[in-house]
């Protein structure tokens, strides 16, 4: 009980389904409800920690009780557990996929340094070395089991509410009185060859500051949302945010995504980005142009990315941006009806929110083949 805080948490985070970094939020709700979970630890193979520190943090101060404190009462329990001493932590798994360790590091690390942490990113080789950079470094942990971002909820929403249409230059029937805009935004119609884009320039700025020359293809939507709007308490004072919160608001970018056939997943301050699951989500297929993100797909085995992902390589994005993304899409468009087949059989494995969702699956298979041993 002293580390299971979740209901506490979530009311003074109500915002977290918001946030890609949330996922600990939805791993652990499917494992609450999993088959293989038991009630006598004596029976338990695997330890799963039931805290949420991303969202803890983002919580700060919640019902009289701080993010600090709420860590070290849990970390006190932990302590105590007769069932993390039994193995030295190795049967433990504590999921986060955020990137700043020092949400739960400062009082975890102590403790869970044999255990399993499933993350956003692999902090290792194939060949067991660390991978090189401050963020890996800061990986504490035994072994990682990667796992995916929290999609836009929005997608499944409006997905769910709204059916999508063939494009009328497509050979779709346009309704009496109603512009084509109108039904792109109510029905999902995605026009022929469109690609979608918000999202900061300044991300990996030498790759992302090439995106201006794709304003202006055909039915693109590309627009730069600047750093801190989004996040400063100020932002709204400053006038370049006062269009953008808007336009990269979840509702609107699930909107857009939905009524775009491609959706452009560049790398940002790491090779990974929650946007490759929110386009999966929204059933925009991805443009990824990313080199080294393969290294750290969740579930790489389960989740079909070559049959729905289609990738762009730095390099030949670097020397033309506008000739390599059209070739990407005029090589991809005659497959989408089996590149949208392939993300509807992906998103099951990979989504939280899917119905079926074997996500939860999926990171206890990969635990068991890759973290299980030792100890």
């Amino acid at each position: 009980a002293a580390m299971d805080q979740s209901t506490a948490v979530l009311e003074c985070r109500p915002s977290w389904s918001f946030d890609d970094q949330s996922a600990e939020v939805a791993m652990l709700a499917l494992l609450r409800q999993h088959p293989a979970r038991v009630t006598d630890p004596e029976a338990a193979t695997l330890f799963v920690v039931p805290l949420m520190p991303y969202v803890s943090s983002g919580a700060g101060e919640c019902m009289g009780e701080s993010h600090q404190r709420r860590m070290s009462r849990a970390a006190s329990a932990l302590r105590k557990s007769p069932f993390l001493s039994r193995r030295g932590g190795h049967d433990h798994l504590l999921i986060t996929n955020t990137f700043r360790v020092k949400t739960f590091a400062p009082w975890l690390k102590p403790l869970l340094g044999n255990a399993t942490i499933a993350w956003f990113e692999q902090p290792r080789l194939a060949t067991g070395e660390r991978r090189p950079g401050v963020l890996y470094s800061l990986a504490f942990w035994r072994c990682t089991v990667v796992i995916p971002y929290l999609a836009n909820p929005f997608c499944a929403q409006q997905r769910a509410a709204a059916p999508e249409e063939a494009h009328p230059s497509s050979g779709g029937a346009v309704e009496a009185g109603a512009s084509i805009s109108a039904q792109r935004a109510r029905r999902h119609v995605r026009a022929p060859g469109s690609v979608f884009f918000q999202g900061s320039f300044s991300a990996a700025s030498y790759l992302r500051g090439r995106f201006a020359s794709l304003q202006d293809l055909p039915g693109a939507h590309v627009q730069d949302v600047p750093r801190g709007c989004s996040e400063s308490q100020n932002a709204s004072l400053r006038p370049e945010c006062a269009a953008s919160r808007l336009r990269g608001s979840p509702l609107h970018t699930a909107r857009g995504m939905l009524s775009h056939e491609f959706c452009l997943v560049p790398r940002g301050d790491t090779p990974s980005s929650g946007r490759l699951y929110a386009a999966l989500a929204c059933r925009c297929v991805p443009l990824l142009i990313a080199n080294r993100f393969a290294e750290h797909f969740a579930f790489p085995t389960r989740g079909r990315y070559d049959e729905w992902v289609v990738s762009v390589p730095e390099g030949e994005f670097m020397r033309s941006p506008r000739a390599s993304i059209e070739g990407a899409i005029h090589q991809a468009r005659p497959q989408l009806t089996r590149i949208r087949s392939a993300m509807e059989a992906a998103g099951v494995e990979l989504l939280y929110d899917a119905a079926g969702s074997r996500a939860a699956d999926n990171m206890l298979r990969d635990w068991s083949a890759s973290c299980a041993t030792g100890g």
